[in-house]
């Protein structure tokens, strides 16, 4: 005799096919549907007589592919969803380069991408990527290929990073296609360079145009010469300007910040021009003694 359940007991619900499956046939369930307290789920809405027992369809992480058929297939090889489900997704990261890495004048940039997909890279850090590549169970190191390349920061004598790199990811997309996709600012993490016509440095009174990378003081915020900042004494750099009722340029006082300078506009009244009137003075270089800061 069936074991009496009260109506109190269960919930009578409606579902679109998408939550539950026959346990017995692992077939999509679409229709009314019992709850019963107990956390159990059977077809039709009489629980003296009920229908096939239904199970719920599991809910995926995020490493799994969406999609029905996806769904219904991890729900009949339940062996290996729960092995998968165990595994981390790849987490995508950007790791910035060392002081010890613009010193060398690169680092190595390390990637993945899913093995049935022909461009979907992104960023990984090191220690991922050791993980793929040794075939740690901690991730589905299966469904992905990892890569590294050497990044130029700095650039080699009179080539340009951008050359540099250009040729570097020509040459890995021969194993790697559409690598170029992931890495598309040549240049990224280069310090700032200047060719000798924006900056100079002082020793004593006298001035010399300035060429290299520079940075910025991490208090200060002034530009002092080198790609990085370093506890060693080291010039501060400062800024040209051109003199526009001239046409030269004419080197200034002014450090360069990384904070942009604000400039009020000055009212001048008019002035009659005569024949005799004196032409204006350049302003006095400001005395600023040497160039050396921290």
């Amino acid at each position: 005799m069936a074991r009496y359940t009260p109506k109190s007991k269960i919930s009578v619900l409606q579902t679109n096919g998408n939550e539950f499956l026959v346990e017995s046939t692992k077939a999509p369930f679409q229709g009314t549907y019992m709850e019963l307290s107990n956390g159990t789920f059977f077809a039709g809405s009489d629980p003296q007589r009920k229908g096939q027992k239904l199970i719920r369809i599991q809910v995926l992480k995020d490493n799994f592919e969406s999609g029905f058929n996806n769904v219904k297939y991890n729900n009949l090889k339940t062996n290996i969803y729960k092995s998968l489900s165990k595994m981390d997704s790849i987490p995508p990261t950007k790791p910035e380069p060392t002081i010890e890495d613009y010193k060398r004048g690169y680092f190595i940039r390390y990637f993945c991408k899913r093995a049935n997909e022909q461009v979907n890279y992104f960023e990984i850090d090191k220690s991922t990527y050791n993980a793929l590549l040794n075939k740690n169970s901690k991730f589905d190191f299966n469904l992905y290929i990892v890569g590294s390349i050497k990044w130029n920061i700095i650039r080699t004598n009179t080539t340009r990073v951008q050359e540099i790199n250009k040729g570097i990811l020509n040459l890995k997309s021969r194993d790697f296609p559409f690598i170029e996709t992931l890495f598309t600012n040549l240049n990224e993490h280069e310090p700032p360079y200047t060719e000798g016509n924006e900056l100079f440095t002082r020793i004593g009174k006298k001035e010399k145009s300035y060429v290299g990378y520079y940075h910025f003081h991490p208090n200060r915020g002034f530009a002092m010469e080198g790609p990085f900042h370093i506890p060693e004494k080291h010039k501060r750099l400062f800024e040209k300007e051109k003199r526009a009722d001239r046409g030269v340029t004419q080197t200034i006082g002014r450090s360069v910040s990384q904070t942009p300078r604000v400039t009020t506009p000055t009212r001048i009244a008019p002035t009659p021009v005569t024949p005799t009137s004196t032409p204006s003075v350049a302003p006095s270089r400001p005395s600023s003694g040497g160039g050396g800061g921290y």
